[in-house]
């Protein structure tokens, strides 16, 4: 959330995988949503279910005008209408650019 970003700081690696090279939050959730609306996601995984590839996250600027950074990692889509997960797409990305600007008001 834009509003609460006192955990977030700038040159860190975030990942929704541990490991000691990143910090992985208590709630990682990624979204990207290709030119026709598909979406992938990535977040982080449970201790019953683990489908998710690592997706990494580092701030180059956490101010009152937004957040940039960059991002890289897979992304992958699930159909779960029968109570199951079935894979039915997945996009990598690598050396991804963010700008989120804040609405201030």
């Amino acid at each position: 959330r834009l509003d609460h970003t006192e955990e977030l700081t700038t040159g860190i690696t975030y990942s929704n995988l541990s490991s000691s090279a990143v910090v992985t939050p208590h709630t990682f959730l990624f979204a990207y949503y290709d030119e026709n609306g598909k979406s992938y996601i990535a977040a982080n995984n449970s201790t019953t279910v683990s489908i998710w590839d690592e997706v990494t996250i580092k701030f180059s600027q956490i101010d009152d005008s937004g957040l940039k950074g960059n991002f890289s990692g897979t992304g992958k889509s699930y159909d779960s209408s029968s109570g199951q997960n079935i894979l039915t797409g997945s996009v990598q990305i690598t050396d991804g650019e963010f700008y989120v600007p804040r609405n201030n008001e």
